[in-house]
């Protein structure tokens, strides 16, 4: 087999942080921190096969830490993330003449992260052009177009926390919260009941203290006492999601700029709290407390996200924990919530990055992680259903049959199963299925930071790249076990 390498100065003045291929390959998109994008398109001649310089421009207002594009049905799109905490879309211009730093025009501006952008990926759906955001913060934010062929128009669907001790924090402080609250509310009614004594005596008194004990014990009212409070234990908790959309709000509010572009629509979401007066109540507040879990923010916290590209009962996102060393799945409920699930471990130092490969029929799934450990990691994801409904059909076998007693009949629902935010039909109860997470290979062949891992579409070759220069290449043999089949440099490339 032969193979050939086209080498191609990118004319950056500055560190390059990554570069990514459309769809079809013949397209490439460099980023950098000199604050530029640039789009390449591969040009075949007869005498040689060299990448073009399609635009440049100044993107952003800090370096640029990565830059993706959109499945081809959409257009010409590329998102682009950085530490300036905004992502934008760009959209190329096919009446702007090339190289004119006009080609590529931006369509949306999206500023709720409260900290650098780390990573973005598109989702796999052909349904809904959908965009996941991660950054320092320790959220992932989830948009999505409401007209695909409206790029000015995002709203933010979904959010979610990706670090565990949020999960397990979270319940502590929240009962800490509420006990607060809870203490003020009673204290509020006692100076109420001492001005209605001093007015009205204290039979009224009276009156008003058992009506404020009676609509405690009325049912759903909320956490009337600490020991209703719900308890989550951590892989199972459902994550509230903020579903806010204000495209018409103004980036100057936060600080954020970019010379030369006007009137670009941004989007911002802000967590509602709750006034010493309001009279949101108990609810309100409780929601309040929840979501102001304190999480430090840090430039290099070390964040990744990839989607699942494969067709799944329920939409499926691998997130990097950062500092807390190791990586998670998550999985979509089907209800606007994410929950934590199986987590990939063997991870001595943080993640770098996180890809899911494509199944191609495969009965079961792999990740690729790349760990500041010096490591490239494999992991094989076989499902498995949960016990419980083994359990569930046991008991059905064992229970005496009874008379039959007509029963109502519930109401039929009609019409499409909901979409997950891949684009899949979500399935109930998808979320109990769970997966046994096995690491089948570990490779130390780069001895230096590893800082990217990537699939090819059919998921079975497999890239990494890190501090030691080189791009190495994994594949399974016809026994399973993963080698290297071979090593790019800069100048030569090797056979191992």
């Amino acid at each position: 087999m032969s193979s050939s390498l086209t080498k191609f100065d990118t004319g950056h003045e500055d560190l390059i942080h990554d570069i990514s291929y459309d769809f079809y390959g013949k397209r490439l998109v460099t980023c950098s921190s000199d604050q530029r994008l640039k789009v390449w398109d591969f040009v075949e001649r007869p005498d040689a096969s060299v990448w073009e310089l399609n635009d440049a421009w100044k993107a952003h207002d800090s370096s640029i830490l990565k830059a993706i594009w959109a499945r081809p049905e959409y257009g010409q799109i590329v998102a682009s993330c950085s530490f300036d905490r905004q992502v934008k879309i760009w959209e190329e211009q096919t009446v702007e003449p090339r190289n004119s730093q006009k080609r590529w025009a931006e369509r949306f501006r999206l500023v709720d992260a409260r900290g650098a952008v780390l990573d973005i990926a598109f989702a796999p759906s052909q349904d809904s052009l959908r965009l996941a955001t991660c950054s320092s913060d320790g959220v992932v934010r989830i948009y999505e177009a409401l007209e695909p062929t409206d790029l000015a128009q995002w709203s933010q669907m979904e959010e979610f926390e990706i670090s565990s001790a949020y999960y397990q924090n979270s319940d502590a402080k929240f009962q800490s919260g509420i006990s607060q609250i809870h203490h003020q509310q009673q204290q509020q009614q006692i100076q109420q009941q001492q001005q209605q004594n001093s007015q009205n005596g204290s039979h009224q008194a009276y009156n008003s203290h058992n009506s404020y004990q009676q609509q405690s014990q009325i049912p759903g009212y909320p956490y009337s006492s600490m020991n209703q409070l719900p308890q989550h234990p951590f892989g199972q908790q459902p994550v509230q999601t903020n579903s806010t959309s204000s495209s018409g709000s103004s980036i100057a509010g936060h600080g954020l700029s970019t010379p030369g572009v006007s009137d670009i629509p941004t989007m911002t979401s802000t967590v509602q709290g709750v006034s010493p007066g309001s009279a949101t109540g108990i609810a309100g507040a409780s929601a309040a407390v929840a979501s102001n879990v304190h999480r430090p923010i840090v430039a290099d916290s070390g964040y990744c996200i990839d989607w699942c590209p494969n067709r799944t009962s329920t939409a499926m996102i691998a997130a990097g924990l950062g500092k807390e060393i190791g990586a998670r799945i998550f999985k979509h409920d089907g209800h606007n919530r994410w929950i934590p699930s199986e987590f990939l471990p063997g991870h001595t130092q943080e993640v770098h990055d996180i890809s899911w490969a494509p199944s191609m029929a495969r009965s079961y799934q792999l990740i690729a992680t790349a760990s500041k450990d010096n490591l490239v990691r494999i992991y094989k994801l076989t499902e498995q259903q949960q016990q419980q409904q083994q359990q569930q059909q046991q008991q059905q076998t064992q229970q005496p049959q009874q008379p039959q007693q007509q029963q109502p009949q519930q109401p039929q629902q009609r019409g499409r199963i909901p979409n997950s935010p891949a684009g899949t039909p979500t399935q109930l109860g998808a979320t109990n299925k769970a997966y046994h997470i096995e690491l089948i290979a570990a490779f130390d062949d780069h001895k230096a930071e590893v800082w990217k891992v990537e699939w090819n579409i059919t998921g079975t070759i497999l890239s990494s790249s890190g501090d030691d220069g080189k791009l190495r290449l994994w594949t399974a043999g016809y026994d399973g076990k993963w080698r290297q089949m071979a090593v790019i440099t800069a100048n030569t490339q090797a056979h191992s």
